[in-house]
């Protein structure tokens, strides 16, 4: 397959990024990088479950981000596998704090 691109992107037009384009790629690459040091330092120094919802506002965010400048509605299977893991992810982390208090009581 690498190949087969490789080939391909052999025989096709190459154009520059402008500027702008470059700019703005940059200012995404540190957003994105400092965001997932944020996160890596969070799970290192918290309690994981505290952590996890904020996980899935990835998928909220896709939603809206999709929405809004791709015009992307997302058909009912894709809400229906977010709204499953969701919920499973929630009953997770509501079983491990009631673990949790039930280790702490006997």
């Amino acid at each position: 397959m690498v190949a087969s691109a490789t080939v391909s992107a052999l025989y096709q037009p190459w154009l520059w990024l402008a500027v702008d384009d470059i700019v703005l790629i940059g200012i995404a690459s540190l957003i994105f990088c400092g965001a997932m040091l944020s996160i890596t330092q969070a799970f290192r120094i918290s309690i994981v479950s505290t952590i996890a919802p904020f996980e899935y506002s990835y998928l909220l965010w896709a939603l809206v981000i999709g929405y809004l400048y791709f015009g992307e509605v997302p058909s009912p299977r894709t809400l229906l596998g977010g709204t499953v893991i969701v919920i499973c992810g929630c009953y997770i982390i509501y079983r491990e704090r009631r673990l949790a208090r039930l280790a702490i009581d006997n």
